[in-house]
């Protein structure tokens, strides 16, 4: 009797792996966006706001909430000054696990990415711009504690990718 295992070094394979990642990963970051910066409604909210109160809206107000102290947020939510703490759980622990789903798929995808300073500026490079868009638009509030939560989430995906690709010996 032959066994047949599907090889991952085959052609068809890599491709198909190819196809899908990226069919995910564009997915992945459009529910990420979509999470990110427009959580608070659908597009009946959003009209109204940029019709009418984004006018209103200023960068340098939203840079004045914004938190440029590294670990303060983390913090406060640590000591429980936030009065409700499974929110402030959901906050760190969705911004943390929120992003490891990039660090798995972009290497998938893309094999360039498949070094670790490669991911670390990667998942901060697409936090940033999440955290900048909010800024800008006044969607949200720019963080550096999310920026930070972010990346770790990339690199824990990506120690996670690289752990996977030695369990399954595939390059």
């Amino acid at each position: 009797m032959r066994v047949f295992f599907i090889r991952y070094d085959s052609m068809p394979t890599r491709l198909s792996i190819k196809i899908i990642s990226a069919i995910v990963l564009i997915v992945y970051l459009l529910l990420l966006t979509k999470k990110v910066v427009f959580k608070q409604g659908g597009p009946r909210y959003y009209k109204h706001y940029f019709a009418r109160e984004y006018k209103n809206y200023s960068v340098s107000t939203g840079w004045k909430k914004a938190n440029t102290v590294p670990f303060r947020t983390i913090n406060m939510y640590k000591r429980g000054l936030d009065r409700n703490n499974s929110q402030a759980e959901y906050n760190l622990l969705g911004n943390f696990i929120g992003f490891i789903p990039f660090g798995i798929l972009l290497p998938l995808f893309w094999p360039w990415f498949r070094h670790g300073i490669k991911m670390l500026l990667a998942g901060f490079i697409l936090s940033l711009g999440l955290e900048t868009v909010q800024l800008l638009t006044g969607l949200g509030i720019w963080d550096v504690d999310d920026l930070l939560l972010n990346t770790a989430g990339v690199v824990a995906g990506y120690i996670l990718f690289f752990l996977i690709k030695k369990a399954m010996n595939f390059k």
